[in-house]
């Protein structure tokens, strides 16, 4: 497995060069595999103006003008931007001072044969059971405003699909020891019970319960707040351990294997419909309180403007990635990419965006024009 698939973890940043190359790899095999040919994820990535600008950020050039698809499930590049924001949602609302929060994963007894559908269904009955049920009553009782559940979802070759529940409850001030003590023992009491009437097992090594407060804003604590918010906020980015694998672990070895091809297929079509994240509407109101107002974009750092007819060519050729690593170089003072990115914007120029020139077929006309620096991008190192 590559080295840049065991680091999609908590220690890169989603923008950063090297993961933002990776993702993208993931997603042309996503579209390449996808069971339904209309599928949204074809169009993930293609322009949605008239024009594609390359913008300098702080993790380096990317592209702005792009569409998304949005599909947590199936999009590793639309994953990494909603959980990266969803990540500083949850961590904002549960450290605001004050504030109690219990954090707790659950899951159930699962086999190699279980289709991955039946156990999501099964796993979310459970959790339907014990919100309204005696715990969920009991929470609301000791002050619980609010609440967010995400699906964490693994696979291995040995024992199949691994679902389970991230969840974190949030009080409007810290319970009690006694308090607490007792809505452990009831909430895996009532999980076990709930279980039991789907014909499963409880998996008492997969029960954690954990509380979380905020008394002296501590180095420790907010280290503790922000591991939360990643195990919470960007599940499917966690690195498996054991043999397991996460969604796109399996995505990057189904570039090149037959069988994973086949689960991640699978995958795609049991996952179809279910929930990356739920939550109750008191904890999005907890989010619009805590959020700030976002600053205007900054439109003075546009490195180059591509007509979108233009991107989609440089797109299909691949040299999408290798202009972002022309700009980084050239921004760094390397004499060849500050040569190149001269190029770039020449034939940028010869292709203005919101007007048109005397050709017959302008598009015919970009990729004659692109040629040459398709083949300098082409001999122009990644590494």
């Amino acid at each position: 497995m590559s080295e840049e698939i065991k680091n999609l973890d908590k220690g890169t940043d989603y923008e950063s060069k090297s993961r933002v190359r990776t993702l993208r790899a993931l997603r042309r095999t996503a579209v390449r595999l996808r069971a339904n040919p209309k599928d949204r994820i074809t169009a993930c990535g293609m322009p949605s103006k008239t024009e594609v600008e390359v913008v300098q950020s702080n993790q380096g050039s990317k592209f702005r003008g792009l569409w998304s698809c949005d599909q947590v499930h199936k999009c590793p590049c639309c994953a990494a931007k909603i959980q990266a924001r969803r990540t500083e949602e949850i961590k904002n609302v549960i450290g605001a001072k004050g504030r109690g929060s219990i954090y707790l994963t659950l899951t159930l007894e699962h086999h190699r044969e279980d289709d991955l559908k039946d156990l999501l269904k099964i796993l979310t009955k459970c959790w339907n059971r014990l919100r309204n049920g005696t715990f969920g009553r009991r929470a609301k009782k000791y002050g619980q405003i609010a609440f967010v559940r995400t699906l964490d979802l693994t696979f291995s070759t040995k024992s199949g699909w691994h679902p389970h529940y991230a969840i974190l409850l949030i009080f409007d001030e810290k319970p009690t020891d006694e308090q607490i003590f007792e809505l452990k023992d009831l909430c895996f009491q009532n999980w076990k019970k709930s279980v039991g009437l789907e014909a499963r097992k409880a998996v008492e090594d997969g029960f954690y319960f954990d509380t979380l407060t905020n008394p002296n804003d501590t180095a420790q604590y907010l280290a503790k707040i922000n591991s939360i918010a990643w195990d919470v906020g960007s599940n499917t980015f966690k690195k498996a351990s054991n043999g397991h694998l996460n969604p796109w672990q399996i995505l990057e070895m189904a570039e090149s294997s037959p069988y994973f091809a086949k689960i991640w297929r699978d995958y795609e079509k049991g996952i179809k419909g279910s929930r990356a994240i739920h939550s109750s509407k008191s904890f999005k109101d907890l989010v619009e309180e805590s959020e700030t107002e976002e600053e205007p974009e900054d439109t003075s750092n546009v490195l180059v403007r591509f007509r979108s007819s233009l991107y989609k060519h440089i797109r299909k050729l691949g040299d999408d990635d290798r202009i972002l690593e022309v700009c980084d170089r050239s921004l760094k003072g390397q004499p060849r990419a500050q040569l190149i990115l001269e190029g770039i914007k020449k034939i940028s120029s010869l292709c203005p965006v919101n007007s048109y020139w005397d050709e017959d077929n302008p598009e015919e006309y970009e990729k004659e024009i692109w040629k040459p620096l398709h083949n300098q991008l082409s001999l122009f190192s990644l590494g």
